[in-house]
């Protein structure tokens, strides 16, 4: 008897489960009716099995939406598309290569139809249509430039608003492992003003390197402030971002402000007193390089443990042609001032580096001959490497000052970075 209770109890409980389950599933929308009932199933009801999972997606029904709002723009039938990819992000890049691209296209061009937040990068163009009220005009342009326009001539048409030239339109197409449109352009003028990867690195991780300025008067703008930041060769990356929120501040501020004649100097000084009157700022607690470079540096700084280098070499004199003997040496900067001395001398802003000195995380060296300064060096401490040499007002080092400093790392156990001795990519 008390079997057949127990399996009675059993059947109950199962049946209880069975008809909850039900219920869940009654209520459980068919993502497949609901696409259809808010953009209409269109051309997408024909895809094959395999790939209909593309609208069990709701993410990408807006992109799905973008593509149909163009589709007098498809170069191929969509029912011939074969998925490519393991994400639903490479599966749906498969899909508008097929329906869109003649000519390939770099990968930073396909962040544009997975964007949510205008970049203001295209121009207002009248025959250009409004793709979901603030859809970027970006994908506009890439389909042009899919389908074999010239981004050179789109520059001339006014469609495009970054004035490139055409070494620079070759060199942006040409990007690699950037995030989007916005950091390939940074990237590229970059590299057009000579300045450094690690300088683009750090200016792509500040608001310039996600949007574009309002208008072309902004853009040109910035394109100033980017050369002047490539002309500081001894300027710590680590203040990049500061700079940038300070700058964006002040043209708030002051629409008129420029750093025409600005030094490195005296920009870092203003934008250290912005800091310090918002130091309580919700901005200064999002990036914790903040909380350092608002407070004066130490007078003196800890060795980082490597030695430094003399030398003694016979010569002759150019002018007289007596012999002479020139002593050379390369020793640490261990004083704040001393450190400030050797940028006023050399006509750099090796200065910015006291709080990475501070920390540990760099070292800076000074090579000098007969007590005049000749090269600052940079030695990154935590993989003991040279990271960058730079003489007379940034210039890169000269070939008998590569050799001393050669000599130098090779006695102590030093890489020599690439970049540090030539300006490298």
């Amino acid at each position: 008897m008390a079997r057949s209770s127990s399996i009675a109890l059993r059947h109950e409980e199962r049946r209880r489960q069975e008809t909850v389950l039900a219920a869940a599933l009654a209520k459980k929308t068919d993502p497949k009716k609901e696409y259809t009932l808010i953009f209409g199933l269109g051309p997408f009801g024909q895809l094959p099995k395999k790939a209909r999972k593309v609208i069990d997606c709701p993410e990408d029904w807006e992109v799905l939406n973008r593509m149909l709002r163009i589709q007098a723009k498809w170069v191929r039938p969509v029912d011939e598309w074969k998925p490519r990819g393991k994400s639903m992000r490479s599966i749906v890049t498969s899909l508008i290569k097929h329906l869109f691209v003649e000519y390939s296209m770099p990968a930073f061009w396909y962040s544009a139809w997975f964007a949510r937040a205008p970049h203001r990068a295209i121009a207002p163009d009248g025959a250009a249509q409004e793709l979901d009220g603030d859809l970027l005009r970006d994908i506009d342009l890439f389909v042009t430039l899919a389908q074999g326009a010239s981004l050179y001539k789109l520059i001339k048409e006014g469609k495009f608003l970054i004035p490139f030239t055409k070494k620079q339109c070759h060199t942006f197409m040409a990007q690699r492992g950037v995030k989007n449109v916005v950091s390939a352009v940074r990237w590229t003028q970059i590299q057009s003003f000579d300045g450094e990867r690690r300088l683009a690195e750090a200016l792509c991780d500040t608001e310039w390197g996600d949007r574009f300025s309002h208008g072309p008067r902004g853009e040109i703008f910035r394109a100033g402030i980017i050369q002047w930041l490539c002309n500081q060769g001894m300027l710590d990356p680590a203040q990049v971002g500061p700079l940038i929120d300070y700058i964006d501040n002040v043209r708030v501020e002051n629409p008129e402000w420029s750093i025409k004649g600005r030094t490195a100097q005296s920009l870092l000084r203003s934008m250290r007193e912005w800091h310090d009157e918002l130091a309580a700022h919700q901005r200064m607690a999002r990036r914790n390089a903040y909380a350092v470079y608002h407070k004066p540096p130490p007078e003196k700084f800890d060795t980082c443990g490597v030695e430094g280098w003399r030398h003694n070499k016979k010569t002759k004199d150019k002018r007289t042609g007596r012999p002479i003997v020139e002593h050379w040496k390369i020793e640490e900067i261990l004083h704040y001032e001393e450190l400030r001395n050797e940028g006023r001398e050399l006509k750099h802003c090796v200065a910015s580096y006291a709080w990475n000195i501070a920390r540990g995380a760099k070292a800076i060296y000074s090579l000098q001959c007969n007590q005049e300064r000749m090269l600052t060096i940079e030695v990154h401490v935590p993989t003991k490497t040279i990271v960058q040499a730079r003489g007379y007002c940034n210039r890169v080092a000269e070939p008998a000052h590569v050799e001393h400093m050669r000599r130098w790392a090779h006695e102590h156990g030093l890489l020599i970075a690439e970049r540090a001795i030539r300006r490298a990519w």
